[in-house]
């Protein structure tokens, strides 16, 4: 057919190739979502204390994203920016469960505290909109790099209200050095990356990095706060500093 080849290069193992998966494939998928959901109190491992901070695992951002890819430089995957999230909460012994985009609009969000968005390149369009109220409720939200940028579809999100500024992604790889304030037991400052130019609309700056650019920015929504990270590269001890 006219543009198959190009098509599925573009999307090459993916979900959301026609050509690589029958739709039988998809709608197992579904079905085998509802089934598990029915029987996870009674199947999912070891029952833990009840968590006071999630991690927000994005459907979205794992079928556009292949298992591993060149980003800057640098090899990653979104389950490598997961589990460094993921090690950074459990490290800090913060009881700490899962949730996915799907469970917002169930509003499970409202349980927790705190909410973190690690490698969340592709959000639902109605993500954003329930994390504006789990924030304006009184929740945290803590998002870093890429987080939001584009919807489902791949097309550019308008997430300026919720993180309070506008982002722009460098075409090169930008080594820079995150300088921290002087509280006893932390280093003074953290190699990372510069991922993205922020330009703060209602956020103020917290953090910069060693050239200066603003690298943590804090956004007020009503009764709770979102801090934004513009940094991808960061590993789980560094991020629990």
């Amino acid at each position: 057919e006219p543009g198959k080849s190009a098509f599925a290069g573009y999307l090459k193992n993916s979900l959301l190739s026609p050509y690589d998966v029958p739709r039988k494939s998809l709608d197992g998928l579904k079905q085998f979502q509802e089934e598990f959901n029915r029987l996870a109190p009674y199947v999912a491992a070891r029952p833990r204390i009840r968590g006071k901070v999630a991690l927000l695992f994005s459907q979205p951002t794992v079928r556009q994203d292949p298992s591993v890819r060149s980003w800057k430089g640098q090899r990653w995957n979104v389950r490598d920016r997961v589990l460094n999230a993921y090690e950074a909460i459990h490290l800090s012994h913060y009881p700490t469960d899962v949730i996915l985009e799907e469970h917002l609009r169930e509003g499970r969000a409202e349980k927790y505290s705190a909410i973190l968005v690690p490698g969340t390149e592709f959000a639902y369009q109605t993500t954003a909109p329930a994390l504006q109220d789990f924030v304006r409720r009184g929740g945290t939200l803590i998002a870093t790099g890429s987080a939001f940028l584009y919807d489902e579809y791949g097309k550019r999100l308008d997430d300026s209200i919720l993180f309070g500024l506008s982002r722009s992604e460098f075409p090169e790889k930008q080594d820079d050095t995150l300088v921290l304030s002087s509280r006893k037991g932390l280093p003074k400052e953290i190699s990372s990356d510069a991922a993205h130019s922020v330009q703060l609309k209602t956020a103020r700056p917290l953090l910069s990095f060693r050239s200066g650019k603003c690298a943590v920015a804090e956004n007020r929504i009503g009764k709770g706060r979102v801090y934004y990270v513009a940094s991808e590269n960061t590993s789980g001890a560094e991020l629990i500093a």
